[in-house]
C-alpha cells in the first residue's frame, strides 16, 4: 500500500494514483480519506469524490462550502485558485462568475497564474472571464481601450490565453441568471464597463448602459467612451458625447479619439481635434492617425503628418499606411510614395508585408496593398530606387532588413 505524502498531494503526477486509492475505499473510510485530503488540496479532494458514482451529498456540500470560502479569499491567490478549481470540478460555473466578475484584472490574473503554476489547466470559464476583462490591442485603424494597464501585463495574458476562443455570450447569459436569481447581487462599475466593451452590438452595449443608470451607478468617462466606441453612427456617438458633458464629466483623450474615429467627414473630425487642443488634452499618435484617415485630400493628411512630427510624435506604420493609401487614391506622383518609404526606412519602421504576429493573429500586407498599384505602373524608376536602398539597409538591424527584403520581393516585378 502506497503511503500518501504531502508532496504527492501537491504533485499533479500523483493525482491518478491518489484517486485510484480513493476509489478502492468504501463508505465512511472513503469519505474520511477525502476529507483529510481536502485539508491540503481541495481540488484533488473534489476529483477523488467525482471519481466514483457514490452520491455522498453531505461530502459534496462540505467541499463546496470550503470552495466558496477559499474563492472569497481573494487576497491569497493560491487559496482562491483552489476554490475555483473545485467549483469548476463540480460544474459550478455560475458560482465562479458570481464570485469573480467584480474582481480587478490584476487579482483575476493572479488566480489564473496560480493555477498555471500548480501545473494545471485553468477552467474554461476562468479563461473566458480573463479574456473578458482584458483590453484588446488592434494594430489597425480600429482600437479598443487599454485603460491604465501596462503593456507587459496584457502580453502575459495573451501568451497564456492565445489558444482560447472566449465565449462572452455564455458569461453574459450567466450574469443575467445570477441577477435574476439573487437580487442582492450587483455588478460594480468596472464590470459593467467591461461587459459594454465586449458587447457584440451597440444595442447590447446600450442596454447595459441603461441598466447601469437604473442600478444607480455613477457613470464615468470610461462608461461613455466605451459605448461611443460601439456606436453605429457618428450621431449616436456625438449624442452620447454631449450627454457625457451635460452629466458634468470631462471628455478625455479616449473620448475624443473614439468620436473622431466615428466622424463621417473630415470637418467633423477636425473640429473635435481642435477642441482637444483648446481643452489642453494631449494629442497622441492615435489622435493624428485617426484624423489623417479622415482627410479628404492627400495634402490635408500630409499637413497633419508634418504637424505630428513637430509635436514630437513619431509616426508609426499605421501613419504611413494611411498616407500611402491617400497618395494612391489622390493619384500622387511616384516621388511622393518613394519619399514616404524613404522616411519609413530612416525611422526603422517595418512595412506590413503579411504573416502572423506573436499572438498568432494574421496581419495583412497593408503597406504592400497601399503602394502596389503605383509601383506596378512605375517599375523601372522603382527598381532603381530599390537598388539605392540595398546599401543603407545592410547597416540596419536584421529584423528590419528581413522585413524590407520581403517588401521588395512582393513589389518588384521581374
Amino acid at each position: 500500500m502506497i503511503k500518501i505524502t504531502t508532496e504527492m498531494l501537491h504533485n499533479p503526477r500523483w493525482y491518478e494514483t491518489i484517486m485510484l486509492k480513493s476509489g478502492n475505499l468504501e463508505g465512511d473510510e472513503r469519505i474520511s480519506f477525502i476529507d483529510r485530503i481536502s485539508e491540503q488540496n481541495l481540488y484533488l479532494a473534489a476529483k477523488c469524490k467525482n471519481s466514483s458514482f457514490e452520491q455522498e451529498q453531505d461530502l459534496v456540500k462540505r467541499l463546496l462550502r470550503k470552495a466558496k470560502k477559499e474563492t472569497e479569499d481573494m487576497n491569497h491567490a493560491k487559496n482562491a485558485a483552489q476554490g475555483i478549481l473545485t467549483l469548476a470540478e463540480f460544474a459550478c460555473e455560475k458560482e465562479i462568475v458570481k464570485l469573480t466578475l467584480n474582481l480587478k484584472l490584476e487579482k483575476l490574473l493572479a488566480i489564473y497564474e496560480a493555477i498555471d503554476n500548480f501545473g494545471l489547466k485553468p477552467p474554461m470559464i476562468l479563461s473566458d472571464l480573463l479574456a473578458l476583462k482584458t483590453p484588446i490591442y488592434n494594430y489597425d485603424y480600429s482600437y479598443e481601450f487599454t485603460y491604465d494597464y501596462e503593456h507587459e501585463t496584457i502580453k502575459r495574458i495573451y501568451k497564456m490565453t492565445r489558444h482560447h476562443i472566449p465565449n462572452f455570450q455564455k458569461i453574459s447569459s450567466l450574469v443575467k441568471q445570477i441577477i435574476y436569481e439573487d437580487k442582492a447581487f450587483t455588478l460594480n462599475l468596472n464590470s459593467y464597463n467591461t461587459l459594454i466593451n465586449k458587447a457584440q452590438t451597440y444595442q447590447q452595449g446600450f442596454e447595459l448602459f441603461e441598466e447601469m443608470k437604473n442600478a444607480g451607478l455613477k457613470l464615468d468617462e470610461i462608461s461613455y467612451s466605451t459605448l461611443i466606441n460601439k456606436a453605429e453612427t457618428y450621431q449616436q456617438g456625438f449624442d452620447l458625447f454631449q450627454e457625457m458633458k451635460n452629466a458634468g464629466l470631462t471628455p478625455n483623450e479616449i473620448s475624443y479619439n473614439t468620436l473622431i474615429n466615428k466622424a463621417q467627414t473630415y470637418q467633423q473630425g477636425f473640429d473635435l481635434f481642435e477642441e482637444m487642443k483648446k481643452a489642453g488634452l494631449k494629442l497622441d499618435e492615435i489622435s493624428y492617425n485617426t484624423l489623417i484617415n479622415k482627410a479628404q485630400t492627400y495634402q490635408q493628411g500630409f499637413d497633419l503628418f508634418e504637424e505630428m512630427k513637430k509635436a514630437g510624435l513619431t509616426p508609426n506604420v499605421v501613419t504611413f499606411n494611411t498616407l500611402l493609401k491617400k497618395a494612391t487614391r489622390h493619384q500622387q506622383p511616384l516621388q511622393v510614395f518613394l519619399s514616404l518609404l524613404d522616411e519609413m526606412i530612416h525611422l526603422k519602421i517595418k512595412p506590413q508585408v503579411g504573416g502572423t504576429n506573436k499572438r498568432g493573429k494574421t496581419i495583412k500586407p497593408y503597406t504592400v496593398f497601399a503602394v502596389q498599384n503605383k509601383l506596378r505602373q512605375n517599375q523601372i524608376p522603382y527598381k532603381e530606387w530599390v537598388l539605392k536602398k540595398r546599401e543603407p539597409l545592410e547597416k540596419a538591424p536584421r529584423w528590419l532588413q528581413t522585413a524590407w527584403a520581403e517588401f521588395f520581393r512582393q513589389t518588384v516585378q521581374d
